[in-house]
């Protein structure tokens, strides 16, 4: 994940939320402060399906610097948007 100035500082996140992820279990998560930004930038552009947020972030650049990824970073599926939604 790219790091740098922020317009939004959200890096108190991690370490609230760092005991409800588990760290010796198959794939990695979320970062917290990823998958708020998605959820974030998904409510700020109108886009209330986490399948059309996640084509639109593989495309849209402003989307990926928003969150911290990078152009060649591999974003986390769809489904994982889902069920931390869900909870």
């Amino acid at each position: 994940m790219v790091t740098g100035d922020r317009v939004l500082d959200l890096s108190w996140l991690r370490s609230e939320v760092a005991e409800l992820y588990c760290q010796d279990n198959s794939r990695p998560g979320i970062d917290a402060e990823a998958s708020l930004r998605l959820m974030l930038a998904g409510f700020l552009l109108g886009v209330v399906h986490d399948r059309r947020l996640m084509r639109e972030a593989q495309v849209n650049l402003a989307i990926r610097w928003f969150v911290g990824y990078g152009l060649h970073e591999t974003l986390p599926d769809h489904s994982s948007l889902t069920r931390i939604r869900q909870r």
